[in-house]
């Protein structure tokens, strides 16, 4: 059975205080083109109460609010919007019918309307939901519940005549019948909708696609069963504004998750949740639109298409890339697979291991205690760790511009990587034992051993193990929640397996090496660390100089790194960069210098030349417009 409406329809009725009201302000406050946003799905209530308060202190209101029954547990989830008028709003849940009918009338009494019910079952008890919001624009609109098709029809016809739209339709068995509730709004911008309910997938699947063509947008949608086959019912309005959208449904939990996490990679929100049972389980259902203007950057296409062919060619599970420029993010996307095992695709807050990238990072705290005066750049190691033997004759500038001596690996012995060390201090007596490979200053010579020792002098220095003290000054003080020491004891949904080939394998020990090679992030968290760099939020301006300043050797010669980082450039453009490869990472950081860019490319597994799609990326964020 159909119930649709195309053409625009015409306001009848109109209240006069609506007189000086815009057409389009109510449609910005449903739909705006940008705001913060959030949600939250299977929460059990305690734990929904909890988010509930939290995000109610924060200024963000209910949009949509859905329970359900999902494996014999009654589960809430609801999408959360930033109240940007400060506009009054309410929601309750689990309600009798005569405890919604009594808050439906005191909110409308109070000048509220509804914007989204819900219907359900907890113990065999109907049960109800429902979100109100301030109706500041005096808005015409009506609700209803619990009708049976007929008289959803009868009541269709009439609203439609009186120039309503629907903006909410909700359907639930309930014994041999089904149940439908719609909400409906005066339709003051004579907006072209349509809504159809009882439709077979195939049939919804063609509706889509012939209002998709129309120019018109899925609004809200709904899945039930209904003699025992899968129904759909759904609305759809005139996309007037042309920005983006995108609807799924009958989507695993996995898959749900996994296009939440790629469409707001693409700078969209959701905006419409809906889980419902099937023959086959829980499914669940999203319709999402256009968050800010990412989608429309000139570059995106070229950055898509470099970065998947790059992934192609080197055979990698899974990629990330972000780009800001000035603060703005430009770019935020995952390729491929985090897990795929369990089919869990790479996102932009997916977490790689860094490799050498922590090398800077580590730079960064260094110079942290240089400006704090706790440290000198130009002093012998020694004074600061007088129990290492007595040829480790190197300066701190040394260790952090790979002019130290000290021994990279093969030099230092493997024996003792596996072990698991609460310091850096308790790892580099594995190793400093072992004779310099070259006079201090006379040669450059990469080495992450140095950077062991380099924290091993933080450590002491500060008092706290590097683990401690890069918690506190860089993930908590910088507010970057993912980039931290790796411990894989401590669980991460969103961490990456690591990979060798295509297959994943167990993650080696890193605690002997966290300082050169043991730091974990987002390629998110990664590009803001260096975004807050280039505007003198984590060191000086004049100690990001310093470190961006070609060293010498001792005979003169530029040696082509500054304190830790490359510096070279790229199309004209001085860069600074690291890149990093070891088990199941091949990393990059860039930074354009002067010219406000930072580039993250995170991968898990150490294939590829992450720097050339460095360059190929770069190239097109300063081509673009």
């Amino acid at each position: 059975m159909k119930n649709s409406i195309l053409a625009s329809s015409i306001a009848l009725g109109v209240m006069t205080s609506l007189a000086a009201v815009s057409p389009t302000m109510a449609a910005n406050i449903d739909d705006p083109n940008s705001v913060a946003w959030s949600s939250i799905r299977g929460y059990s209530s305690a734990d929904f109460g909890k988010y509930f308060q939290q995000k109610k202190a924060q200024g963000y209101r209910v949009i949509d609010l859905e329970v359900d029954r999902i494996g014999g547990k009654t589960r809430y989830s609801a999408v959360w919007q930033y109240n940007s008028d400060k506009r009054g709003w309410a929601s309750y849940r689990n309600m009798t019918n005569a405890q919604f009918s009594q808050r439906w009338k005191d909110f409308r009494k109070q000048g509220y309307r509804l914007i989204d019910q819900e219907s359900y079952k907890i113990g065999g008890k109907r049960l109800y939901a429902g979100v109100w919001v301030q109706n500041k624009e005096n808005t015409p609109w009506v609700s209803y519940r619990n009708v049976d098709s007929a008289a959803f029809s009868k009541r269709f016809k009439t609203y439609q005549k009186q120039g309503y739209r629907m903006v909410d339709v909700e359907a639930y068995p309930s014994g041999s019948k089904t149940l439908y509730s719609a909400i409906w709004v005066k339709n003051q911008p004579n907006l072209g909708w349509a809504e159809y309910r009882n439709m077979s997938a195939s049939s919804y699947a063609k509706r889509f696609k012939d209002f998709q063509k129309q120019g018109y947008r899925v609004a809200d949608l709904e899945s039930y069963r209904q003699g025992g086959r899968q129904k759909y019912a759904a609305i759809w309005v005139k996309n007037t504004n042309g920005r983006g959208w995108a609807a799924r449904r009958d989507m695993s939990a996995t898959w749900f998750g996994n296009y939440w996490k790629t469409y707001r990679d693409q700078g969209y929100r959701l905006v419409d949740f809906e889980a419902y049972p099937t023959i086959g389980g829980t499914r669940y259902a999203g319709v999402w639109r256009q968050n800010n203007d990412r989608r429309n950057w000139s570059g995106r296409t070229g950055v898509d298409q470099a970065i998947a062919a790059y992934k192609k060619r080197n055979g990698l599970p899974g990629i990330s890339v972000v780009i800001q420029k000035h603060g703005k993010t430009l770019y935020a996307r995952g390729f491929g697979y985090a897990d795929t095992i369990k089919k869990k695709v790479a996102h932009a807050d997916t977490i790689y291991r860094l490799a050498s990238v922590s090398k800077p990072i580590t730079g960064l705290l260094a110079m942290r205690q240089v400006e704090q005066r706790r440290l000198n750049l130009d002093a012998p190691t020694r004074r600061y760790l007088p129990s290492m033997p007595g040829f480790h004759t190197h300066k701190i500038r040394q260790l952090m511009n790979h002019q130290s001596g000290i021994c990279h690996y093969a030099e230092c012995g493997s024996g003792w990587r596996g072990q698991t060390f609460n310091t850096a201090f308790a790892a580099i007596q594995k190793y400093e034992k072992q004779p310099l490979l070259f006079t201090p200053g006379t040669k450059v010579d990469y080495s992450t051993h140095a950077f062991s020792v380099l924290a091993a002098v933080l450590e002491k220095r500060s008092g706290r193990s590097y683990s401690a003290l890069f918690t506190r000054d860089i993930t908590n003080r910088l507010g970057l929640p993912t980039l931290r020491p790796e411990n894989r004891k401590v669980k991460n949904a969103n961490r990456s397996l690591v990979y060798s080939g295509a297959v994943p394998v167990p993650a080696d020990n890193l605690s002997w090496k966290f300082a050169g090679g043991g730091i974990e992030s987002s390629a998110v968290d990664l590009t803001k660390l260096g975004t807050k760099l280039l505007q003198g939020r984590v060191i000086s301006n004049a100690s990001r100089t310093q470190m961006w300043t070609n060293s010498t050797l001792n005979n003169g010669n530029r040696s082509g790194y500054g304190l830790v980082w490359s510096l070279g450039s790229h199309r004209g453009k001085a860069i600074a960069s690291h890149g990093g490869a070891q088990l199941g990472a091949r990393s990059h950081w860039r930074i354009y210098r002067n010219d406000g860019i930072v580039i993250s490319i995170l991968s898990n597994r150490n294939n590829g030349n992450p720097s050339g799609l460095a360059d190929q990326i770069g190239t097109i964020v300063l081509n673009a417009r």
